[in-house]
């Protein structure tokens, strides 16, 4: 060890490593939750641009697949 070196207990490490993962899982949370929210609003939109573009034909929306992956189709 380095004569300049603090050691640091390692009870300190663990918490700061709970307190790390703890903040990482409300992150995660917060972004499928902003996801779910965009993917609703831009579902909307769509549907409300192609029923004026093609009124009575078709109705447009997305569909969510895997996490970020969409597929947009005539329905």
């Amino acid at each position: 060890m380095h004569k300049y070196t603090i050691p640091i207990p390692i009870q300190v490490i663990l918490n700061d490593k709970a307190k790390i993962e703890s903040v990482i899982s409300e992150l995660d949370i917060q972004k499928v939750q902003a996801l779910h929210k965009t993917y609703t609003q831009v579902n909307r939109d769509f549907g409300s641009i192609f029923s004026m573009l093609l009124p009575g034909m078709y109705r447009c929306r997305m569909l969510m697949l895997y996490g970020v992956w969409y597929k947009v189709c005539m329905v």
